[in-house]
């Protein structure tokens, strides 16, 4: 496997990862997508092979409606009431998802690395005239561990008065096709040892597979990895002003109620040796309990905003009990928890989705 490498870095931001479209005409897609349309007719229930294959070719491919009428000599209607009935088929339905995700994984032939956990990257960048230290690391799913393998990617740079970390971790699930992004930033003190103050919301990115901004180099997307890493380092130091986040050092302390850092291992080892809350385990283990819960959600429904999600199918996605999150066991009301302490973006190939 080649040696990691900042890709572009330098570009201009809107030229740093490359787009690169799936091409392929319809008819092609119709005898990729056969097998998947024909297992998926076979689990819906009041269904046919005909609506799944419309829906495959419309929300996995990007085949908009008027595409679909003319390649099918259906009117635009008939097209939207059958793929729109099977999306929602779909929602009420994880099988049916789960069967999608693996459709979706096979185009794009995910292969995870041949790799322990290992360091792939250490070295001192510039950008906008600032030192910037940062690290990539490469990390293997486990049991424990909800994603297949992922990259993460950690950078500091130090001033005078405030130091600025970025941490990203680029999940990649082979099971449902999709690349998850999850951004956060914090600023500290220069010379302090606390851990960082950390924006409100921590960022996710959903990309469903094949995606143009996914470039598709290699099956393990290390390369497209490259790319991203290079794009979040330039987007947060050289485009995201700092400023508002550096301000709340001196305003806000670092005691409130919930954090998104509060998920990550330093956080809790911080507030451990410095006791700077009642309960930083058990806080700890709610923060990481609705981050992975919100995560699962995301990969296995990549397309959908989750508020469209039936209570009935977020109750049987959710590892653990709902009452640990919402003391009524309402569904949507855990989800809005979890949702509290992260914002989600989608970067779609469809068109008209």
């Amino acid at each position: 496997m080649s040696e990691f490498r900042l890709r572009d870095i330098y570009h201009p931001s809107e030229h740093i990862i490359p787009e690169t479209p799936y091409e392929i005409d319809i008819e092609t897609a119709r005898q990729e997508c056969k097998d998947t349309a024909e297992e998926l007719a076979e689990r819906a229930s009041g269904f046919g092979e005909i609506p799944a294959e419309r829906y495959l070719l419309r929300f996995e491919y990007g085949f908009s409606g008027k595409e679909l009428k003319e390649a099918s000599n259906v009117s635009l209607s008939t097209i939207s009431k059958q793929t729109m009935g099977f999306r929602r088929e779909i929602l009420q339905f994880p099988t049916l998802s789960r069967i999608i995700g693996r459709f979706r994984s096979s185009r794009v032939d995910l292969t995870q690395p041949d790799l322990q956990d290992t360091e792939l990257f250490n070295s001192e960048i510039t950008l906008d005239g600032n030192q910037i230290d940062v690290t990539v690391t490469y990390h293997s799913g486990e049991p424990g561990r909800p994603y297949s393998w992922k990259y993460r990617l950690e950078a500091r740079s130090t001033g005078d008065e405030t130091a600025k970390s970025l941490l990203v971790d680029y999940l990649v699930d082979a099971e449902y096709g999709v690349l998850l992004k999850r951004r956060l930033r914090g600023v500290s003190h220069s010379l302090s040892s606390r851990e960082p103050h950390c924006q409100d919301k921590r960022q996710y990115i959903v990309y469903p597979l094949p995606n143009p901004k996914v470039p598709r180099q290699d099956n393990t997307l290390m390369e497209a990895i490259e790319y991203h890493a290079a794009y979040d380092l330039d987007l947060v130091y050289n485009h995201i002003p700092w400023d508002l986040l550096e301000s709340k050092l001196d305003t806000e302390p670092y005691t409130k109620a919930r954090s998104p850092a509060y998920s990550e291992d330093e956080t809790l080892l911080d507030r451990l040796k410095l006791t700077v809350s009642t309960d930083p385990i058990n806080e700890y283990a709610q923060e990481q309990h609705l981050r992975d819960n919100l995560e699962h959600l995301l990969r296995v429904y990549p397309l959908e905003e989750l508020s469209e999600l039936p209570s009935e199918t977020i109750d049987v996605l959710w590892n653990g009990s709902l009452e640990v999150c919402s003391p009524d066991g309402n569904a949507h009301t855990a989800l809005s928890k979890a949702l509290e302490t992260s914002e989600v973006h989608r970067i779609l190939v469809n068109k008209g989705y």
